[in-house]
């Protein structure tokens, strides 16, 4: 039987990409080049089985749910999505060690300490003796679980000589580049091409997501099976039958099967914002039905008696009538909330850092988790990277990099999430799909940022989790601005792109010229400045006269 030339095309590039992650695994443990000699072909034997696989993944699922040629732009972000995640995977590692700290060693070639946490349990797991089901608890971190019982087995199967750290984050990149598929289907199913195409192209590049195999894996896989369940959940209630080749929303039996898998997985990977997700997913499911409809009906009945069950479990608890773990939203007030008291106190204990952290811990817990879910979001993360002066003479090079690669992902992002924002409200009464994604993405990023307490590494990978509806929500501003030509879109550029550049000059001026300016006065001038930009752009800025119909 003759082999086809794309699947050869494909071993290839799997065989390429193994060989690379070979020689970057080798660098981690070793650092020296001998180390390539010496275990090079070890770890390349271990890389390529998995790397294969992952090619073939990703190839079936293309055929399976991107077929046709209304598919074939997003199979290629799916192939991006791949290729960015493996090639952060395999170089970032080098870079921090030619350009970052001597500490870098510590972390094993993964750029968070929650991905070295979840992949040193997972090793300390698969030895000899230790039962699999009994690495299903939670660890130090955020992945554990399921994640931890993948990597016992991937251990054990591939790896029991040697903890190659970089192996779970191979998984890791190929599973959650699936993402991409969700959010294409979701976006095709609601809006026109054009902004399926868009959001696929932000899922696939994404920073934080390209990032995830080296930092916090597990919130890629809760980010996968939260897009995967808003689109089986669209397709259950649009109950659509899609055209042959058409890769839209998916049948009603597909979507059953789609949404059944994603909760069972969703359990299997953790509990991390499940009953936010949950929320979310539910609000998303009410808002596109019809109560007049009978799968409507069966909605609103179903989200009442859940309201209401819960309700009565949280009084039962809070009359120690039954123990408080058996009620889930303490659980995650407890998560999710709870832990934030714990960063406050944290915070207070080190006396403050920045400017905005140092206000914090001279207020009241109310106000200070107020303040830091909105600092979260308007935290000038760009310009203090750009002004950022490294003081130390180890090295640092690479996470000013890092921290510049990750803040333009979001900046790029900001002014189209706030138009398709202000264009979206007016979807409201009409309960439009721009709508509900906008909300679900900012209740999410509000709730990330007051858990994580603006912290600049949690607060981004927190926002993660609703990049289906933060890619269909920027991608639909985007194509509605260049279709409408709305002078709005403008108006929220200019005075964003102000305020970036005066921040950014005003970091630099302190950090590299030494200049050391007051931090009030300097905010309260860039806030004139920027509304003085504002001004000049409602006033300058016009609507576009329309030659009339002839």
């Amino acid at each position: 039987m003759k082999m086809q030339p794309k699947i050869l095309i494909l071993i290839l590039a799997a065989a390429a990409a193994a060989a690379a992650l070979a020689a970057t695994q080798g660098a981690v443990l070793g650092g020296d080049l001998w180390w390539y000699a010496a275990v090079f072909w070890q770890n390349f034997l271990v890389f390529i089985i998995p790397m294969i696989l992952g090619f073939g993944l990703i190839e079936l699922c293309n055929r399976l749910f991107l077929a046709g040629e209304g598919g074939a732009f997003a199979r290629k972000c799916t192939w991006w999505a791949l290729g960015s995640r493996l090639a952060f995977l395999t170089l970032a590692p080098i870079a921090m060690l030619l350009w970052g700290y001597a500490s870098n060693r510590d972390l094993k070639g993964l750029i968070q300490l929650d991905a070295i946490n979840a992949v040193d349990t997972a090793w300390i797991s698969a030895q000899p003796g230790n039962s699999l089901l009994g690495a299903f608890h939670r660890g130090p971190g955020d992945n554990t679980g399921g994640i931890t019982m993948m990597g016992v087995v991937v251990f054990r199967l591939l790896s029991m000589d040697l903890e190659r750290t970089l192996l779970l984050g191979l998984f890791a990149s190929v599973l959650t580049s699936l993402t991409v598929i969700a959010v294409y289907r979701l976006g095709r199913g609601f809006f026109p091409p054009g902004v399926a195409k868009a959001a696929a192209v932000i899922a696939a590049v994404y920073p934080e997501a390209v990032m995830i195999g080296s930092s916090h894996q597990q919130l890629g896989y809760i980010t996968l099976v939260f897009s995967m369940a808003l689109l089986g959940l669209a397709g259950i209630i649009r109950n659509v039958e899609p055209a042959a080749g058409d890769p839209a929303l998916p049948g009603r039996r597909h979507a059953v099967i789609l949404l059944g898998s994603m909760i069972v997985l969703g359990f299997f990977v953790g509990y991390q914002f499940s009953i936010l997700g949950i929320i979310c997913a539910a609000a998303f499911a009410l808002w596109l039905s019809d109560p007049k409809k009978r799968i409507g009906r069966i909605l609103w009945i179903g989200a009442g008696a859940v309201v209401a069950v819960l309700g009565v479990i949280r009084v039962l608890s809070m009359l120690d009538i039954i123990p408080a773990d058996w009620d889930p939203l303490f659980a995650q007030y407890r998560f999710l909330y709870g832990m934030a008291w714990d960063e406050f106190d944290k915070l207070k204990a080190a006396g403050g850092g920045d400017f905005f952290q140092t206000v914090l811990i001279t207020m009241e817990k109310a106000p200070a988790f107020i303040l830091a879910a909105v600092y979260g979001l308007v935290r000038p993360a760009l310009p203090a990277a750009i002004g950022y002066r490294n003081t130390s003479a180890e090295g640092g090079l690479f996470w000013q990099l890092l921290n510049l690669y990750r803040s333009l992902g979001w900046y790029l992002l900001l002014p189209l999430l706030l138009y398709g924002t202000w264009k979206s409200v007016r979807g409201l009464l009409a309960r439009k799909p721009e709508t509900i994604l906008m909300l679900i993405f900012w209740i999410v990023a509000l709730v990330g940022s007051y858990r994580a307490f603006g912290d600049e590494w949690d607060n981004p990978r927190y926002r993660l989790f609703a990049i289906a509806p933060m890619a269909l929500l920027a991608a639909w501003g985007w194509i509605t601005q260049r279709e409408q030509k709305d002078p709005w879109f403008m108006r929220i550029v200019i005075p964003f792109v102000t305020a970036t550049v005066s921040l950014t000059v005003w970091y630099i001026l302190r950090d590299y010229a030494m200049l050391n300016f007051p931090a009030v006065p300097s905010i309260a001038l860039i806030g004139v400045i920027t509304g003085i930009a504002f001004v000049l752009s409602v006033f300058f800025i016009r609507p576009k006269k329309t030659e009339p119909a002839r």
